[in-house]
Parts: C-alpha cells; sequence; structure tokens
C-alpha cells in the first residue's frame, strides 16, 4: 500500500540520518583525541580516508603484462560460454510451446527528430565526472552548452536517419574491478570487467532511448510485472511484489 511505501521510505531517512551523525561523531572524536598535535592529526586523516590503502601502480612492464592476461582471459571466457550454449542447444530436444498472444506490433520505422533543446537538457542532467576517453571535459561540455548542443543533435539525427552509430563513439575502455575484497589480486577470475564509454556515446544512447522506451510501452508487449529498465520501478518494487503475492498464496492478504 501506498502507506507503507510512505512509512518506509520515512524509516530509511531516519535510519540514514543516523548512520551520518554517528560517522560524523566518530569523526569528531578521532581527530579531537589528537590535539593540536599536526603530524599526528595529518596521519589520522590518512587513515580516516583510507588514502595508504591503495596498492602501488605496477611497473610498465608488468602493467602490459597484465593487460595481455585479462584480455586473453576474458575473450576465452566469451569463447568458452558461446561453445557451451551451442552443445547445449545440439543436445537438447526441441520444446514445441503454443504460439503466446501477442499485441497489434506497433512499427518503429522512423525516429522524431533530436532537437538542440533535448541535448542542452541531457548535458545539463550529465554528471560533472569525466572519463579518459572524453577529448572534452564533462565540465567544459556544460559551459559550451550553447555550441555544442546544435552539433550533437545534427550528429544524432544522421545516426538515427542513417542506422550507423559512430564507430569512434562505440569504443570503450574496460576496468576491471575485484569482485571481493581479499581475493587473490592475480587471478582474473576474481576480477569483473565494467565498461565505460566516452560522454558523447551517453549522449546518443539517451536521446535514443527517449525514442525507443515510448514505443515500447505502448506497444502492449511490455510485461507490467517488469521492474527492470521501467521508471519507479526497481528491485525494491519487485521484492514487494514477491512479498504480497507470498502473503496472498497464503491467506494474510
Amino acid at each position: 500500500m501506498e502507506a507503507d511505501r510512505v512509512a518506509y521510505r520515512k524509516a530509511c531517512r531516519s535510519a540514514n540520518t543516523l548512520i551520518v551523525n554517528s560517522r560524523r561523531s566518530f569523526y569528531q572524536q578521532k581527530l579531537q583525541a589528537v590535539g593540536g598535535e599536526q603530524k599526528v592529526q595529518w596521519r589520522v586523516i590518512r587513515e580516516l580516508l583510507h588514502s595508504e590503502d591503495r596498492n602501488p601502480p605496477p611497473e610498465p612492464r608488468q602493467a602490459k603484462r597484465l593487460c595481455l592476461d585479462f584480455c586473453r582471459f576474458f575473450n576465452e571466457k566469451l569463447t568458452r560460454i558461446a561453445g557451451e550454449v551451442n552443445s547445449r542447444l545440439v543436445t537438447t530436444s526441441c520444446l514445441v510451446r503454443p504460439p503466446i498472444p501477442r499485441a497489434s506490433s506497433a512499427l518503429l520505422d522512423s525516429l522524431p527528430p533530436v532537437m538542440a533543446k533535448e541535448v542542452a537538457k541531457v548535458i545539463c542532467q550529465l554528471p560533472p565526472k569525466s572519463l579518459l576517453l572524453d577529448v572534452l571535459p564533462v565540465s567544459l561540455l556544460k559551459q559550451t552548452t550553447d555550441i555544442m548542443a546544435p552539433l550533437i543533435a545534427e550528429l544524432a539525427n544522421l545516426s538515427f536517419t542513417s542506422g550507423v552509430f559512430p564507430a569512434r563513439y562505440n569504443t570503450g575502455r574496460v576496468v576491471p574491478l575485484l569482485k571481493k575484497p581479499g581475493l587473490p589480486v592475480h587471478d582474473p577470475a576474481n576480477y569483473r570487467p565494467i565498461t565505460n564509454l566516452c560522454t558523447f556515446s551517453k549522449i546518443l544512447e539517451k536521446l535514443f532511448l527517449a525514442r525507443l522506451q515510448p514505443r515500447v510501452m505502448q506497444s502492449g508487449n511490455y510485461c507490467k510485472f517488469q521492474s527492470a529498465y521501467r521508471k519507479g520501478c526497481s528491485t525494491e518494487t519487485a521484492l514487494v511484489r514477491i512479498v504480497s503475492d507470498i502473503q496472498r498464496a497464503g491467506g494474510e492478504g
């Protein structure tokens, strides 16, 4: 119920406030305990910020070897997964299922043109961080929105009408992140590859999604129980729905 959701969010805000206040009190006590000794105070600050916990960067030769090892491991992993899928499809008997009734199809044969005003709105909503692939920092992009917005709008219209995504914006920077703290750092299997795209690529994706999502929602084929990639839905709403169904099936609803 809506009243339960409001009460839950209120409790979350209260818990977050208590956590922030407790953390602030802990930091203040640690800094006040050292008195006026600047040397000790800076050491405590480094401990609180965990600035000395970072591993030193590897040497160029070692870094090159690590990059090659990661590249080889993830390529072999994709090849192995594809091989397993093909082998299972060959050995699995065909399943005969009745056709799923679908609503009338909504053709997506054209996309509305992109206007500079829409691009400017997307730029204003971008987070302030920049990536290594960006030739233009996000802060400078926001300062030159009146100049860059019409250019990006023209690029988006050319891409949408031709059906071709710019090749240089289709390149990502893959960063391997350790899955859990404490795992062996020299085993590539313990890492999760995270791909970062340039800002222009993200802007084009947002512009296309703004045109694709309404058409999909109006097609009648969108499952109303799906929580992923929907506005106002998340894992939280999915869990609430499952708990509600279980309680209703058990006669508690």
